[in-house]
């Protein structure tokens, strides 16, 4: 088909038809026209221009195709979603081709390229979505963590105290109990 694509590249560039034909082989056409498409170039554009766009069209399509490819390797086939318009673009590349050029074919080349772009920026937004992180637990202040210990330290020593005072002293060694932890801390 690439071979075929350049062959027909290559004629148009020549100002021969697509089909093959030479130019004004018939009455009333104009040279590189194709019998029967009189008046279908409604835009005025050249061999050259022709084939140039084509030639986009092409690179486009294969950049979609090479796009769904890298979609489906996931194996959850997301690029499938890409196959309807993969079928407007061949379409749109013929009837470049075939140089049928008019006011249709150029609203369906802007609703092709709103497509690309409505494509574009649901892939972007799936690949933001991907790479977002939990970032809870990183943002903690270490400044307090000295103060922290030390808390720690202090509760874990009034619960001995309070653990190691057997309330059956009567109460003068009760305070002298607590009075002797409270120099020790």
């Amino acid at each position: 088909m690439k071979e075929m694509l350049k062959k027909q590249l290559e004629r148009m560039q020549k100002g021969q038809s697509p089909g093959g034909d030479k130019p004004g082989d018939k009455e009333g056409n104009s040279p590189g026209m194709k019998p029967g498409t009189q008046g279908m170039n409604m835009l005025g554009l050249g061999n050259k221009e022709i084939a140039k766009m084509a030639a986009e069209q092409t690179a486009i399509r294969q950049k979609l195709e090479q796009l769904k490819n890298e979609l489906n390797k996931d194996g959850k086939g997301s690029g499938n979603q890409l196959n309807p318009l993969l079928k407007e673009l061949e379409e749109q590349e013929r009837e470049l081709i075939n140089q049928r050029i008019d006011k249709d074919m150029v609203k369906r080349q802007q609703d092709i390229l709103t497509r690309l772009l409505e494509s574009e920026k649901a892939i972007m937004e799936r690949g933001y979505e991907e790479k977002r992180e939990s970032k809870s637990g990183k943002d903690q202040n270490t400044s307090n963590l000295i103060e922290l210990k030390e808390y720690k330290k202090q509760s874990v020593k009034q619960v001995e105290m309070i653990n190691v005072v057997d309330p059956s002293f009567n109460q003068y060694f009760r305070s002298k109990a607590e009075s002797y932890f409270n120099m020790v801390q």
